[in-house]
């Protein structure tokens, strides 16, 4: 049977790549996918959303769900890694969006559809999962997991020194979501980090007409990283959390309290573990802390070449 999945993101180009992957992977049931504001505004990245299936053309296809601006959120740009555009400026044939269905609706919709069975794969900010439970509070219950990508293990940020993106763009959705009864996982950008994949990884992914432009994309994210950041690697945090419920055997999990940050002056949208011998909170999260980078990147490039099939 098929893993029922959500796709929650802020269409940026490593998440389209988890995204793409998902979509074509035989092992899961895409019922849905909504976005978020965090790479690009709210706005732009519903329409990414459109333009990018419309690309992937998956069948069938999932049903959309278009989110509104963040609850709390925070200026952020991610435009010096993903390009103006949110997709890497290659000149993708954009799709106009002509209908905004709410994706906090959409959420609620496919979880009461089957109770207890979707796993919802978070991969930008919390917006749309916050705004889906204050809905409907019900859901809580019925949401069969969340997979968030996001966070900070060491507290080590990468848009502010403590501050992961996710986070730091929507830090009250964040907190609202972890304090809420949700079966939780949480991938950290800085244990997902730990794995990044090269052109080698890239020239692997199949020239159909999809993967031509999706590897056009990949390009423009790796010279990115090269000019802004000295790297000759791309981070592929997303596709970490993908594989996380593909194969979660490969890692390694630790059960901890998790709150966010909301309004320090310094820490605003920080995630705070709380790992005391004698912690009064009781764990809220299953928190992934380790994997074996190398038995990974086998796993990677063999969904790379499954997918692009």
């Amino acid at each position: 049977m098929r893993r029922k999945l959500l796709i929650d993101l802020s269409p940026g180009i490593e998440q389209t790549l988890a995204l793409w992957a998902a979509l074509r992977n035989p092992n899961l049931e895409v019922l849905a996918v909504t976005s978020s504001g965090g790479n690009v505004d709210a706005a732009r990245a519903g329409q990414n959303l459109y333009t990018v299936l419309n690309l992937i053309d998956p069948s069938p296809r999932p049903r959309l769900g278009v989110g509104e601006e963040p609850l709390g959120g925070l200026s952020v740009d991610g435009s010096m890694l993903n390009g103006k555009d949110g997709l890497g400026d290659v000149d993708i044939p954009v799709v106009e969006l002509l209908q905004r269905p709410s994706a906090a609706k959409i959420i609620v919709d496919v979880v009461k559809s089957y109770p207890n069975e979707v796993t919802i794969l978070a991969l930008g900010p919390l917006t749309n999962v916050a705004r889906a439970l204050a809905l409907d509070p019900d859901i809580a219950s019925l949401i069969g997991h969340l997979v968030v990508c996001g966070g900070s293990l060491s507290a080590q940020g990468n848009i502010t020194p403590c501050a992961e993106f996710n986070m730091y763009c929507d830090p009250r959705a964040a907190q609202e979501v972890f304090q809420s009864k949700l079966t939780k996982t949480l991938v950290p950008i800085d244990v997902a980090s730990r794995f990044s994949v090269g052109l080698d990884v890239i020239n692997q992914i199949v020239a159909t007409e999809s993967g031509s432009r999706l590897k056009k994309m990949l390009f423009a994210l790796y010279r990115n990283y090269r000019q802004w950041l000295g790297r000759e690697k791309i981070f592929v945090n997303s596709s970490v959390a993908l594989i996380s419920i593909l194969h979660p055997d490969l890692f390694v999990r630790q059960k901890l309290f998790v709150d966010v940050e909301t309004a320090g002056e310094l820490t605003t949208g920080m995630t705070v573990f709380d790992q005391r011998i004698q912690a009064p909170s009781r764990p809220n999260t299953e928190v992934i802390t380790d994997f074996d980078k190398h038995v990974l990147k086998m796993f990677f490039a063999e969904e790379m070449r499954i997918y692009s099939t």
